[in-house]
């Protein structure tokens, strides 16, 4: 235990919580943390504990009341209880940080409250003396001829010992610990008073065991030597030397553990030969249950939610089979069905809201799951993400907890932390203005629409080889969100989806889709679909027949019209100027107007077909600077 203590106080309120708490560091010293949340506060710490480095608090069974307060980061409150014995212990998750053990009814004296601001100080060293105490009078010497007073310091008895039944018994009630308890088959006898009045392992008035079992007595004068040269012992010290051999025999010392490795020390006996193995016991399972975050990741290490009107759709054939999910975690959910399937199958699930299969993309999204357990009701199913991707559900700030209970507001929280893993896979660097992005600047119509192109652009960047090795450009991917955040069409976030997938490459730093990013945010909707409706059709012309003339690779404004269903001829013939301008169709001749409509074409040049290929997720040739 760390030897400093600390000052709390209550700054919302202006009470005081306590002084002299001391701290823990929990990692170093789970024992301690242990003792505590069964014994209570034990003495010597009645001002209260403080647990720092606190992963998880196990949940056990207490003998002892006190009051408990998880603080977060900033040493705020967030979660306050006084723990009865049969209370139920509140689970320690994020913000949590730290803990506070202090004795039952310090949340009412000091009257602390959810969201009130601690001020945890270090207490000031206390003085070795205290100036109002006069110091004490240095002691005499007195003649030898002057009894030896009796003080605290040294206790001479001068009685006989009382017998082996009036010993005190409340300090060494194990007879492991005692070695004056008798037993049948070996009665000790208790330890004679030596030459010099005081009891055999007896320093100063107070009894050591250590020094009973391993020190010698001390004789008071010289001893007198028999005719072998040896120390004559009187009748006292052979009967105490019996004794204390024979405690050693019962009572040896056990080989001490050594709990980071977990591994006894080694005990060779005199003739050098290796005791063999003892069995180990278990005490690496006693640690994972007891700290588990510390050992392995923890299948419900993740915070957890109840998903209550969400659900989970399988095919099994062409038919989508439906499935409750009970909770869910940034690492898996778990279905409540009556179907099983073997752990470790991979399965394709879609989350949305419970109901008739969506149709709809934005209202469902899609996860790999794979089977890891199989439960009395259900299965539990950990996301099988692609190699690096994390998901992290509910880190965006002031979130509303009443809306985690709205299924759709779940699938949308799901979409998110999908898009963002994503993001932050193929652009590490852009990881704090990307999730700026979505959850402080843009808004809830923009966040979507960045969602979903994210999304698709994931599914098209998939179906590459070594897809989840390539990465992009920060400056190009920021640019590429913020246009595209701004296209709530389908058909047009498809093609923002395939600038973004295109802009990953293995080196990544490949910025030749930046052209393409800053035509398609010039373009509305019309001169978008005329363009991208030539370019489908000359690149099927050219698949077709390598000779087929320019004719039958042009569109004319009667055929945009009818594929477009607009009959504004102004509007076409503008947007088709636009697309020339721009330099991706070919110039119409001077005599294309309303009144000729046959001479007003699209033809696509080779950056126009470039762009369609990249926004369609294809890698074409780049352009020449």
């Amino acid at each position: 235990m760390e030897a400093k203590t600390y000052t709390i106080s209550n700054k919302t309120r202006e009470t005081s919580v306590g002084s002299g708490v001391t701290v823990v560091n929990s990692a170093r010293e789970p024992l301690m943390a242990l003792r505590v949340m069964v014994e209570g506060l034990g003495s010597g710490e009645e001002a209260g504990l403080w647990l720092t480095q606190v992963t998880v608090l196990p949940m056990v069974p207490r003998i002892a009341p006190f009051d408990l307060v998880y603080l977060d980061a900033d040493h705020q409150v967030v979660e306050r209880v006084e723990l009865l014995p049969s209370a139920e212990m509140p689970r320690f998750n994020k913000p949590a940080s730290s803990a506070l053990v202090l004795p039952f009814g310090t949340i009412a004296s000091a009257q602390i409250e959810i969201g009130d601001q601690l001020a945890i100080e270090e207490a000031a060293e206390l003085e070795p003396a205290s100036a109002s105490v006069a110091p004490e009078p240095e002691v005499q010497a007195k003649p030898e001829s002057v009894a030896p007073a009796t003080n605290s310091d040294e206790l001479t008895i001068l009685e006989a010992p009382p017998p082996i039944s009036e010993f005190p018994t409340t300090e060494f009630d194990s007879p492991f610990l005692n070695p004056f308890s008798a037993t049948e088959s070996e009665p000790v006898e208790p330890p004679q008073p030596s030459v010099d009045g005081k009891r055999n392992g007896e320093l100063g008035g107070e009894f050591v065991l250590a020094d009973f079992l391993r020190k010698e007595p001390v004789a008071s004068e010289p001893p007198s030597q028999d005719a072998a040269g040896e120390p004559k012992k009187t009748a006292a010290e052979e009967e105490t030397q019996v004794a204390m051999r024979s405690a050693r025999k019962r009572h040896a010392a056990p080989v001490p553990i050594d709990w980071a490795s977990q591994q006894y020390e080694a005990q060779k006996p005199e003739s050098g030969k290796p005791v063999p193995a003892e069995k180990k016991p278990a005490v690496g399972r006693f640690f994972r249950w007891l700290y588990p975050a510390l050992y392995e990741q923890n299948r419900r290490g993740a915070e957890r939610k109840n998903s209550e009107g969400l659900a989970a759709y399988d095919f099994f054939g062409d038919h989508p089979r439906m499935h409750e999910v009970h909770d869910i975690s940034s690492d898996g959910l778990y279905l409540r069905t009556q179907q099983r399937w073997e752990p470790g199958t991979l399965i394709s699930l879609t989350l949305q809201p419970g109901g008739p299969f969506e149709v709809e993309s934005t209202l469902r999204v899609e996860f790999d799951c794979r089977v890891a357990r199989i439960g009395a009701d259900g299965m539990g199913l950990t996301f099988a993400l692609p190699p690096g991707m994390k998901l992290k559900l509910w880190e965006a700030p002031g979130r509303n907890g009443a809306d985690e209970s709205d299924p759709m507001s779940m699938v949308r929280e799901l979409r998110m932390a999908r898009a963002l893993a994503f993001l932050r896979q193929i652009c590490p660097p852009a990881d704090a203005e990307v999730t700026d992005l979505l959850h402080r600047t843009l808004s809830n119509v923009r966040a979507a629409n960045l969602v979903e192109v994210a999304l698709k652009a994931e599914r098209l960047l998939a179906q590459e080889p070594d897809a989840y090795s390539m990465a992009a450009n920060r400056d190009l991917i920021l640019r590429i969100l913020e246009q595209g955040s701004w296209v709530d069409l389908e058909w047009l976030q498809e093609l923002w989806a395939g600038l973004l997938a295109t802009s990953c490459t293995f080196e990544g730093q490949d910025e030749s889709n930046l052209v393409y990013v800053n035509l398609l945010s010039k373009l509305s909707p019309l001169p978008m679909q005329i363009l991208t409706m030539a370019c489908a059709k000359a690149m099927l012309g050219m698949t077709e027949s390598a000779e087929a003339l320019p004719a039958r690779l042009a569109c004319s404004a009667d055929e945009i019209a009818r594929m477009t269903r607009s009959n504004n001829l102004v509007k076409i013939y503008k947007s088709i100027g636009e697309l020339s301008e721009l330099g991706l169709v070919e110039k119409n001749p001077r005599s294309a107007s309303p009144a000729n409509p046959g001479a007003a074409k699209a033809m696509p040049t080779q950056l126009g077909l470039e762009m369609f290929a990249r926004c369609n997720g294809q890698r074409g040739a780049t352009m020449a600077a």
